[in-house]
């Protein structure tokens, strides 16, 4: 077999997960950007969001809602087996690709694409610099 062809001479080239520890943030809304009609660009940073990692392309995080009627931000802690949510009631919480992370300039970009209904929707077109939203992960990147 010519040893260019011969398949154990080729480097690897599987993904490779790498994982992260897992860490809930409290972040501020920044900047609200409307993109297109059905179409929110938010940005988020603060003090949370040092350590931050998301080196993949389809990292996900997920998103933690304040609650709509009362406006609180419930975040959980890291336990062994994951999160440990406290007494009460879980937030609303949805899974979000960040569009974009900028760890020197200590931002993140959501986008959210407004449906007719739904918590992620009926945040995004109220959200304004000031706010606040929680963000979990990503626990691992390829």
């Amino acid at each position: 077999m010519n040893p260019t062809l011969d398949p154990s001479t080729l480097p690897d080239r599987a993904p490779q997960r790498v994982r992260h520890t897992l860490r809930f943030r409290a972040l501020d809304v920044l900047a609200v950007e409307r993109i297109t009609p059905h179409l929110v660009r938010v940005t988020l940073g603060g003090a949370d969001l040092e350590g931050f990692h998301s080196p993949g392309f389809d990292d996900h995080a997920k998103l933690f809602f304040p609650d709509e009627a009362t406006g609180v931000l419930t975040l959980p802690t890291a336990g062994p087996d994951g999160p440990v949510w406290p007494e009460g009631r879980k937030p609303t919480m949805r899974d979000y690709t960040p569009r974009r992370f900028d760890a020197a300039a200590g931002t993140m970009e959501i986008d959210f694409a407004l449906h007719v209904a739904g918590p992620a929707t009926r945040w995004a077109e109220q959200a304004a610099p000031g706010q606040r939203l929680g963000v979990g992960g990503p626990r691992g990147s390829f």
